[in-house]
């Protein structure tokens, strides 16, 4: 003791001097970690906002798309043209019932509408809370003033036009309580294309509204804005539909007119007020080019108001947000703090500052350890390691939970070469061979035998030419190859029989002709054409109509085989492509079809034994006419004919008749 109080007599101002020092030093070095710190939150804020406004961009896009899709298919039902054509009571009925069961389905549709050219509703379905029901004929408006129905009459034939979202109006009023809707509207046309009225789709825009918001956590505030900086979410909800409900001043450019001025420059970004944080991100609902890559944008013909070609997706999160769970509000790090000014007085004190330094850093490189380490365990994406004989040395918990293992099933137990296809292990043996870095597509086998595609990017170690050890990523990719095939036969098949569609049979029948050899080589089609199937949906209804049209389409992909291709036509009325086949094949073939329909029996509820018969036309491809397929078609529709005025139920070759049964 009597040391000390020496020591602090003769030495008092050097040590104040050395103090002041390292006080100041550490208070820079806490200031400085602290603005680091708070950063690396900001960014992570940053991080979670992109994530956000990603997925609201693929929602978007996802209901956008669903709603054309369903405005095109109900355009396309035969009933739908056969009402218009021939507008009768019980015509009326069928549409009625058709677009009535259609709004049932999930009430995602407000309103299902058919409007002819005039802008005079002809069929209105409205769904209320106790379900769809039809309107009366003399509660029908005229809508012929309302902008979606002068848009869609400069629809081309396919296209669909997407309305902006906004606020419904019924009779000139806006519709109490507040419905948001966003309208499809396409054409109808007749046999020779021609506009004859138009679908129209009032989508229940409140639930993607709702989901929208229910994106967002505590702390993020998700607003969306149309591109007049119209409020159309706002966690103020009072702000909402300013341009409808006569309150101009609630829009965005008077919020925040740099904000607005910035997002007019630049389509996506962050905007930094100091206290708060804003993300935006310019959405254009109806391009999928990144959605989609593109392939069904041309096939939906999409249009959308040039008022409202996008929309903005913002995520706002307060500076006091997304600094409340900094680690160092806790007392605990407070009182570490002090802990360390203190400890620096004492070492300036004793001169072993070197020494807790040391410590410190000893302590820092743990924290780094055990983040990287829970980094690894616990990131999203699956990680594994394995060494040269491909023995999995480390995995984290996501590769675990998508292999369905426990850590000690897996680790130092399991060879990932003895879990991959054949052609994954071709691909892992190259890559650990030639000091491959990058992207792999495998297929992993799970503990309970599932084969599993994942994404994998690879990357290895190697003293000299022998390799030590190897990383990789392991990603789920499931859902996306699903996504993928579902597209793919959405695009090339007939929704209701599952059989190919006229554009791919197009597509398989230049295929064919590419197949062909030489000029010798055969190759025919198959008109076929169900006899009096008007009378079976007349008579027992048209989904008895639509189980003949599925039954019929198995037991001619059954009679095919692998001989050819099978494909609706339009209606009733179906085309097959034989490669390979001359004259008397295709008539023999189109025979056995003939004889099987003609044995088919289909049930209905009240156990009828409905029975029924087709007629076919047959043509062969002539090589040195270098006939096409239209061609073809026309030659077998005369032979058709010529099949159904010989009595139905018979087979008809270009030039030949076989004989009836």
């Amino acid at each position: 003791m009597f040391e000390s109080v020496q020591f602090l007599k003769k030495e008092w101002k050097r040590l104040f001097i050395l103090t002041c020092g390292a006080y100041l030093v550490i208070s820079l070095a806490l200031l400085a970690g602290k603005q680091a710190y708070d950063q690396g939150l900001k960014s992570k804020t940053i991080e979670r906002h992109q994530y956000l406004l990603n997925l609201t961009e693929n929602r978007i896009h996802q209901f956008v798309l669903r709603v054309a899709l369903d405005a095109q298919q109900l355009s396309i039902l035969p009933s739908v043209r056969h009402f218009i054509l021939t507008p009768s009571k019980a015509n009326r009925l069928v549409v009625e019932d058709v677009f009535r069961r259609a709004t049932d389905v999930d009430s995602r549709y407000d309103q299902v509408r058919i409007i002819d050219l005039s802008g005079q509703e002809l069929i209105r379905i409205n769904d209320y809370t106790d379900g769809a029901r039809p309107v009366a004929a003399e509660h029908l408006q005229n809508k012929h003033d309302r902008y979606y129905v002068q848009e869609g009459l400069k629809l081309a034939p396919g296209q669909v036009y997407l309305s902006p979202l906004d606020l419904n109006v019924e009779r000139g009023e806006i519709e109490q309580p507040h419905k948001p809707v966003i309208r499809a509207v396409t054409l109808l046309t007749d046999d020779l294309g021609a506009p004859i009225a138009m679908v129209v789709l009032n989508y229940k825009a409140g639930y993607f509204l709702n989901r929208f918001r229910a994106h967002f956590e505590a702390g993020d505030r998700g607003m969306l804005v149309n591109s007049d900086g119209y409020w159309l979410s706002n966690h103020f909800r009072e702000s909402e539909w300013g341009w409808q409900l006569g309150m101009p001043d609630k829009v965005l450019s008077a919020w925040n007119p740099e904000l607005w001025q910035q997002m007019q420059q630049e389509p996506k970004g962050a905007f930094d007020a100091n206290d708060e944080l804003i993300s935006y991100r310019k959405i254009r609902p109806a391009e999928f080019d990144e959605f989609s890559d593109g392939r069904f944008t041309a096939d939906l013909g999409l249009k959308q108001d040039v008022k409202v070609q996008s929309w903005f997706s913002m995520v706002r999160t307060s500076k006091d947000e997304w600094l409340a769970n900094a680690f160092y509000h806790h007392s605990g790090v407070k009182f570490f703090i002090f802990i360390i000014y203190f400890s620096t007085f004492t070492l300036v004190w004793f001169f072993l500052k070197h020494q807790v330094a040391k410590k410190i850093n000893e302590q820092q490189r743990n924290s780094y350890t055990a983040e990287l380490e829970d980094l690894y365990y616990n990131a999203p994406v699956g990680y594994l390691t394995f060494d040269a004989t491909s023995l999995i040395t480390n995995a984290n918990n996501k590769t675990l939970e998508y292999l369905g293992y426990d850590r000690d099933e897996l680790v130092n137990k399991k060879h990932l070469r003895e879990m991959l296809s054949d052609a994954s292990k071709a691909q892992l043996n190259l890559a650990m061979s030639t000091h491959y870095v990058g992207d792999l597509r495998l297929d992993l086998q799970c503990k309970d035998g599932r084969w599993l595609p994942v994404a994998s990017a690879i990357s290895s170690k190697f003293h000299g030419s022998a390799l030590t050890i190897s990383r990789c990523s392991v990603q789920d990719i499931s859902l996306q190859l699903e996504l993928e095939q579902r597209l793919k036969a959405l695009a090339n098949t007939d929704a209701l029989t599952g059989a190919y569609n006229r554009r791919y049979v197009e597509k398989l029948f230049l295929h064919a002709l590419e197949e062909m050899s030489s000029e010798k080589d055969n190759l025919a089609i198959l008109m076929l054409d169900i006899d009096h199937f008007k009378n079976i949906n007349d008579t027992y209804g048209h989904s008895i109509g639509d189980d003949v049209l599925v039954a019929f389409t198995r037991l001619c992909q059954e009679c095919l085989g692998a001989q050819g291709y099978f494909s609706r036509f339009g209606g009733e009325e179906f085309l097959a492509v034989l490669p390979g086949m001359n004259l008397s094949a295709a008539a023999a073939c189109a025979e056995h079809i003939r004889a099987a329909t003609e044995a088919l029996r289909i049930n209905n509820s009240a156990r009828d034994n409905i029975a029924f018969t087709v007629s076919i036309g047959v043509a062969v491809y002539d090589a040195v006419e270098a006939s096409t397929l239209d061609q073809l078609v026309y030659r077998a529709d005369e032979a058709l004919y010529r099949a159904k005025n010989m009595g139905r139920n018979r087979v008809c070759a270009e030039s030949v008749s076989l004989p009836q049964h």
